[in-house]
């Protein structure tokens, strides 16, 4: 009987030590899991280079031609990209260290380029290339990282939102000047594939620090149109209403860095 208790009561304590060990090690590997929301702004390091197409001019009474725009018409959009908030939630997997997550992103982006070149012979006035990514944006992506202590290495792969405008632009602005007036716009909109990584830092057990690298696709082509010109003249401005201008306009997938900042719950 003796023996049996002994028995017992090292078993017990065997399990006990062994549940305390798990816990420590469930412990130590769950300093990344659960949800976490903070700020995040990004920068465009390269890419995101603009290509333009000739402007074609077509009349209602079938006559049609080609208006060339600016010289050296490609441009990039780099410089302060965008802010927003984020949100996203992580767990510990069982095995190597390894933490899955999901990332969600949503905020402004205020980015642009232009070139301002007329080509030799223009008459007076200049021509503009101009092409913006303001507006809402938003993106989502699932990622898998490995817990290094107070930091974590990730990569991720998803899906970003986002919009484009580009304009071609024809004035002149000198007293008496001489020239077709034109604005010619078109936007588009819609869902590219992202990807990146990155490395987020514990400063506590619930301040994170965050910086990455995104690799944010392009969203393809899309046609720039405006319908009737104004010509400037020394006897004045006449509306021309009866010809349609088009071009087409598609920029490079973007580069960015980022930086975060989240509270973990």
């Amino acid at each position: 009987m003796t023996n049996s208790n002994t028995t017992f009561a090292l078993a017990a304590a065997a399990f006990a030590a062994s549940m305390a060990g798990e816990a420590m090690s469930q412990e130590t590997n769950s300093r990344w899991s659960g949800c976490r929301a903070g700020v995040t702004a990004a920068y465009a390091v390269s890419g995101g280079a603009v290509s333009a197409t000739p402007i074609n001019f077509e009349f209602d009474n079938g006559s049609s031609g080609t208006y060339p725009p600016a010289e050296n018409a490609a441009h990039d959009l780099s410089g302060f990209a965008s802010a927003g908030v984020l949100a996203g939630c992580d767990f510990s997997l069982p095995v190597f260290n390894l933490v899955a997550g999901i990332d969600g992103e949503v905020g402004y982006s205020m980015l642009e380029g232009s070139v301002d070149n007329p080509p030799p012979g223009a008459d007076d006035g200049f021509m503009r290339r101009t092409t913006e990514m303001n507006g809402v944006y938003a993106m989502i992506a699932p990622r898998i990282g490995v817990d290094l202590g107070r930091a974590m290495i990730y990569a991720k792969a998803g899906a970003a939102y986002y919009s484009m405008e580009s304009r071609f632009e024809k004035d002149c602005t000198e007293p008496g000047c001489t020239a077709v007036v034109l604005n010619t716009t078109g936007e588009t909109s819609g869902v590219a594939p992202m990807f990146g990584g990155g490395v987020d830092v514990a400063l506590t057990d619930r301040i994170l620090l965050r910086a990455e690298y995104l690799h944010i696709d392009s969203l393809g082509s899309f046609e720039i149109t405006e319908r009737g010109y104004t010509f400037k003249g020394s006897g004045g401005a006449t509306d021309i209403e009866d010809v349609t201008f088009r071009g087409d306009v598609e920029a490079d997938a973007i580069q960015t860095v980022r930086i975060a900042a989240s509270y973990r719950f």
